[in-house]
Order: structure tokens, then C-alpha cells, then sequence
């Protein structure tokens, strides 16, 4: 799920979601006669590549995960680092553009109001309201319509304000990205999501990250991979969950 669990604390979900307010989660798993298990999503996409995928114990690599929300998680020397610490990973809130955009956690800026999927279908959706020559109108017939991929056939079509979206985007994706390079020893970033799974987006931020300016010569540069797309991939990161607890979790 999109947020954070301490079931002694609290029985909600730790989460700036509104979409998951108000969910008892000690009701859901007492409704089941099997173990239930909860798991931030970005977490759990980083245990499925660490047991589904090949990577030596020690291994460190990093899952960057771009949905709703944006988060990353690192797994450290075959572990998930400083999941106590739920300001950890959150970098959907990291400020970006500090005389930007109010997002909704109180702060100005956050790279979440300029890259996340909600925040690019809503700007695109005022865009299908605001501006008379805006292609979205003539791919949909409602604005609640509009995804994605509608976005980026909008783009493909030359329409200025999707341009400037999904161009916005992309240009402050990968300075997050290029931040995480310099503060954290990672051999791999993997880039996670239905937004990396279209070409125009992942090969811009593939090339802006080829660009950077390197602060050293030779210096160390991870391998930067983009997770293949596909629904199941969220219920892969759930099975990692339950094998993980049921079988590798030492406390348990």
C-alpha cells in the first residue's frame, strides 16, 4: 500500500494518500484466518527484486518508484534501509523548486506536484478545461477521462501544454535521481512504473542523466534500469511481503 504501517501506534494507514483514509487495518486482518501482512509498496517492490531477481547478499541498489506518489527505497547489505524511519525514501516530498506549487503535505515545491501521475492527469485535466486550443479535447470527451497515455498522445501530437507537462516532469525526475547518485552508495537505481514504461519519458531522463556534469573524473556511476511495466508487478512485490516475513524475518 501507499503509506506506512506501526500497528502498535495506530490502526490507520501512515499516509498523505486521501485516497486510503480511514481504513482499519487491524479489521482486515482479523476478517482473515491466515497471516495478513502490510507493506509500503516501494518496500515491497524492493524485496521482489531482491529475491526474484539475481543480487549477492550484499548487494546495494535502490527501486525508485513513480505512481501516485513517489518514493524510494534502498536496499542495504540484503536489507531494506531505516524502514522505522517513514521520512526515509519520501522523496515525492523533497523540495525541488522552492517558489513552487503548494502540494499537499504544507510544502512549496515538492517534485510530487511536478512528476507524479495524479499531479500530471490533474494539470492536465485543467489544462482540458482552460485552454481553447488544447489537443486533450479532441482525445477525450471528459476530462475525467484523461490518463497517461492520453497525456502522452497529446505530447506526441504537439500540444504545447503537454509538452511543457510531461517536459517539466521529466527535467526534475532526473535531478531527484542524479541527487540520490551523490547521497547514497548504490550500484543500481531502478526505475518503477507505468510512467517509465513509455519511451518518450524514460529515453529523455536516460539522456538528461547521461548529460549530468560528473563532479569527478571516473567517478563511480550506478547502473540505471527501467523496471519492466505490467499490473502484476505490485501483486509480485506482495508475494516478496509474505515470503519475507513468513520464512526470512528472523524477529518472527
Amino acid at each position: 500500500m501507499p503509506g506506512h504501517v506501526k500497528l502498535d501506534e495506530s490502526q490507520q494507514i501512515i499516509s498523505k494518500n486521501p485516497l486510503w483514509e480511514n481504513i482499519n487495518l487491524k479489521t482486515i486482518q482479523d476478517a482473515f484466518a491466515v497471516p495478513v501482512y502490510f507493506g509500503n509498496k516501494s518496500h515491497c517492490l524492493t524485496l521482489a527484486e531482491r529475491l526474484f531477481t539475481y543480487h549477492s547478499t550484499d548487494s546495494n541498489f535502490i527501486v525508485y518508484h513513480v505512481a501516485r506518489g513517489i518514493h524510494c527505497s534502498y536496499m542495504y547489505n540484503g536489507s531494506i534501509y531505516s524502514q522505522e524511519n517513514f521520512l526515509i525514501g519520501e522523496v515525492g516530498h523533497t523540495v525541488i523548486n522552492p517558489e513552487g506549487e503548494r502540494c499537499p503535505c504544507g510544502k512549496n515545491g515538492c517534485l510530487q506536484v511536478y512528476a507524479s501521475e495524479s499531479a500530471l492527469i490533474d494539470k492536465a485535466s485543467l489544462l482540458y478545461h482552460s485552454s481553447r486550443v488544447s489537443l486533450l479535447r479532441t482525445l477525450v470527451a471528459d476530462s475525467g477521462d484523461i490518463n497517461l497515455n492520453t497525456l502522452l498522445t497529446a505530447y506526441q501530437l504537439g500540444d504545447l501544454g503537454s509538452i511543457e507537462l510531461i517536459n517539466t516532469a521529466c527535467k526534475y525526475l532526473t535531478i531527484s535521481i542524479s541527487n540520490l547518485c551523490q547521497l547514497i552508495d548504490t550500484e543500481h537505481i531502478y526505475l518503477d512504473g507505468e510512467i517509465f514504461s513509455y519511451p518518450i519519458i524514460a529515453e529523455q531522463i536516460l539522456s538528461r542523466l547521461q548529460h549530468m556534469v560528473q563532479l569527478f573524473p571516473h567517478q563511480k556511476q550506478p547502473e540505471i534500469t527501467i523496471k519492466p511495466y505490467s499490473h502484476l508487478n505490485v501483486a509480485r512485490a506482495a508475494t516478496s511481503l509474505c515470503i519475507n516475513e513468513a520464512f526470512l524475518n528472523k524477529k518472527n
